[in-house]
């Protein structure tokens, strides 16, 4: 997921008069390219809904201020709190994080500052029990592959593709490399990996993709791809964190 990754930053909680609510769900409806609208599902004893004047976000150790005032509704074991999130206001710093084991925190605050209401748990990203959105939509605003093409000569089959790739936060990302595979049904045509590059804030970055492979090595796969020309793309980004390598899969199926 895409992509959600890519949507929360880091801070440290300020102490509340009443211990918080456990976070059980996140779920994102992904709009355009700027924000990420998220519902947070908490589960815990919560006696009445008092006047709300802001909001705040945590992940780890460093706060971000949420646009707008808390919009919060109670729940059978919990509340239900929705917010915007917009993507160039998550720190640099969350990359330092698991996604897997990511610590959250939301607080809503009075007209004083003071927490009033919260929420906090470790969410892991790539559960969809815990992580709710569509990848299909994460897709569209985020990655993109096109003019894909196979080019057969008399001792090769050419390969290239443009895949575009958009970071919407206000930092580069590091990618180390990019690894990929070419599939014709079951069989494999080729795998191959590219070279790392900067994808600069704010904008969609433009890769070009290359390979030749030599006809005797394709064996079976050349026949497959007589009997169907479509091929499937699959690989992953591997980006580098202040913590070690996260890899973000990608998946385009059939072109």
């Amino acid at each position: 997921m895409t992509g959600l990754l890519l949507l929360l930053a880091l801070a440290s909680p300020s102490p509340t008069p009443a211990p918080a609510a456990r976070i059980v769900k996140l779920t994102a409806d992904l709009p355009d390219r700027s924000v990420v609208l998220v519902t947070l599902q908490a589960r815990g004893k919560v006696q009445k809904l008092k006047d709300f004047a802001k909001q705040k976000l945590y992940v780890g150790t460093n706060p971000i201020n949420l646009p707008g005032s808390p919009d919060v509704s109670l729940t059978g074991d919990g509340f239900e709190a929705r917010f915007q999130l917009p993507y160039a206001s998550v720190p640099e710093a969350v990359l330092s994080h698991d996604p897997h084991a990511l610590p959250l925190r939301w607080e809503a605050l009075d007209a004083s500052g003071k927490p009033v209401l919260a929420a906090e748990g470790s969410v892991d990203l790539g559960d969809p029990g815990q992580v709710s959105f569509s990848p299909r939509r994460a897709y569209e605003l985020f990655a993109r592959l096109d003019r894909l093409q196979l080019a057969p000569g008399l001792a090769q089959v050419g390969f290239s593709a443009l895949l575009s790739l958009y970071n919407p936060f206000s930092f580069e990302l590091v990618v180390k490399r990019i690894e990929y595979e070419v599939k014709v049904g079951e069989t494999t045509l080729l795998s191959a990996n590219r070279p790392g590059m900067r994808l600069r804030p704010g904008r969609a970055n433009d890769v070009l993709l290359e390979q030749e492979v030599p006809l005797a090595s394709l064996g079976g796969a050349v026949q497959s791809l007589l009997n169907n020309p479509s091929v499937d793309f699959s690989g992953r980004l591997v980006l580098r964190t202040p913590t070690g390598d996260q890899v973000i899969p990608l998946q385009f199926g059939s072109h």
